[in-house]
């Protein structure tokens, strides 16, 4: 079995800052917020993307932020937990579990909102939510506007 590779994190705009990915800019006034800090230098705009059967491991978003996700191309599959629930998502040293599906059996009294994500849709990730992500088509291009 070969081993699948998601890149996430890829910072698009300022790679190529003439090529407008982000455009409309329906969601540009998110992150006014980050255009004014002076002690961060980060546009926290990123492209995520990944082949079929690849996926994100568990999480919550870097500084308890929220985003925008709009899948370009592909379908996702999204399992979310509210806040508060992923203290029944970690392993016995307190950290999260690394995949939620590993861990269904055990999953199922505690509430969750699952979403299939079709191609040209845009996800709301509210700050806080625990969540997983996995690409469900050939292959899938997310644009992400992160939001503190």
């Amino acid at each position: 079995m070969h081993e699948l590779h998601y890149g996430c994190d890829w910072h698009f705009v300022r790679a190529f800052p003439n090529y407008h990915a982000y455009s409309p800019q329906y969601f540009a006034c998110l992150n006014e917020f980050w255009e004014v800090r002076e002690d961060i230098q980060d546009d926290y705009q990123f492209v995520y993307i990944g082949p079929k059967g690849s996926w994100t491991p568990f999480h919550a978003d870097v500084f308890r932020s929220y985003s925008w996700s709009t899948n370009v191309c592909g379908r996702k599959r999204w399992v979310f937990y509210p806040p508060g629930e992923d203290q029944f998502l970690r392993d016995p040293f307190g950290t999260p579990i690394y995949d939620v599906d590993s861990e269904r059996k055990n999953l199922n009294a505690i509430g969750h909102v699952e979403v299939i994500q079709e191609q040209g849709k845009t996800i709301f990730v509210p700050s806080g939510w625990h969540h997983q992500v996995w690409n469900l088509w050939l292959k899938s291009l997310v644009l992400v506007n992160r939001v503190n």
